[in-house]
């Protein structure tokens, strides 16, 4: 759910930073495009469990839109607008054609 930060709906950057908060105790941005800002990049094949994936869902001019927490195995969760909080493949078609990038948060 858009802006969502509760057990009635969660957005994709709120269940990130809640994610990393619980699991690492470290605090990150709210929204999906400051994360990215503050993460540092890594590329797509140094990938390791918790970092942050980022996704153009509106397009590249618009900037990243979208974000989930890397897991292992070329997988990440995040929480998905019609499916809730969901596993998905970094080489699923929609999610190869919208990736941004990958950053590790510090």
């Amino acid at each position: 759910r858009c802006g969502g930060k509760d057990r009635s709906g969660v957005d994709c950057s709120g269940f990130s930073k809640d994610f990393i908060t619980s699991l690492y105790n470290i605090t990150i941005p709210r929204t999906s495009s400051e994360q990215y800002k503050q993460s540092e990049r890594v590329r797509k094949n140094n990938l390791q469990e918790g970092d942050l994936v980022f996704f153009y869902t509106r397009g590249p001019r618009n900037g990243v839109s979208h974000v989930g927490v890397y897991i292992r195995d070329n997988k990440f969760v995040h929480a998905s607008t019609s499916y809730g909080v969901v596993i998905n493949d970094l080489d699923e078609e929609y999610y190869a054609k919208h990736y941004a990038g990958a950053g590790r948060v510090k």
